[in-house]
């Protein structure tokens, strides 16, 4: 039964996940739709080689045109709309305060950019930490109020959901403990909190 719970979650959790790829193909990462009509979250520094347009993947095999709708450089957030439909399927944001050490979670997502087939990759594993302050990466992505997780985040991982058992959105993975360590994962990555997203979602929805 527990299993089954969990291939629930994943299939749920699967549906608004985002494969994001550059307009030329070479590059891209990870996101997820949080609204019926589109919008998507996902990381800056994954839409920034974009610019105001990218492609988009979902796991019903479509690839979806999308805009940059606003960017919070500083927060590593961006929003971004998918057009084509307004019936997307999209993520349930859970209330990331009530999120424990040792609560399981998962991640979805397009690491190294296997997700061709637009299938999301799914690794597993529990709450590290909870408030964590990671300073910016060079000048810039500081990130205030994070999850730390020992589910494998990865490049390509950035701007995917972080999950909970119920297959709800606890927060945006972006970041992973490379530095000095290589590009490998080491069990210690970072998911932006889904209150702090919460927060901003008006501000980055009206185009600030």
């Amino acid at each position: 039964q527990a299993e089954q719970r969990r291939v629930a979650a994943v299939a749920k959790a699967s549906k608004p996940t985002i494969a994001v790829f550059e307009p030329s193909g070479q590059g891209g990462g990870s996101g997820v739709v949080i609204t019926a009509d589109g919008y998507a979250l996902t990381n800056f520094h994954v839409v920034q080689p974009c610019g105001d347009y990218m492609k988009c993947g979902m796991n019903d095999g479509k690839l979806y045109d999308a805009v940059t709708v606003s960017i919070d450089p500083t927060g590593d957030v961006a929003l971004i709309k998918l057009l084509g439909r307004e019936d997307f399927p999209y993520a349930e944001l859970a209330d990331s305060d009530e999120v424990e050490v040792g609560d399981f979670c998962f991640a979805a997502g397009n690491p190294f950019l296997l997700a061709t087939d637009f299938q999301p990759s799914i690794s597993v594993g529990i709450v590290s930490g909870t408030r964590r302050y990671q300073f910016p990466a060079g000048t810039i992505l500081e990130y205030a109020d994070c999850l730390q997780v020992d589910a494998a985040i990865n490049p390509g991982n950035s701007g995917g959901g972080l999950f909970d058992a119920r297959g709800r959105l606890i927060g945006v993975n972006g970041r992973a403990s490379f530095e000095k360590r290589g590009r490998v994962n080491v069990g210690v990555g970072y998911a932006i909190s889904s209150n702090q997203l919460r927060n901003f979602l008006g501000t980055l929805k009206g185009g600030r």
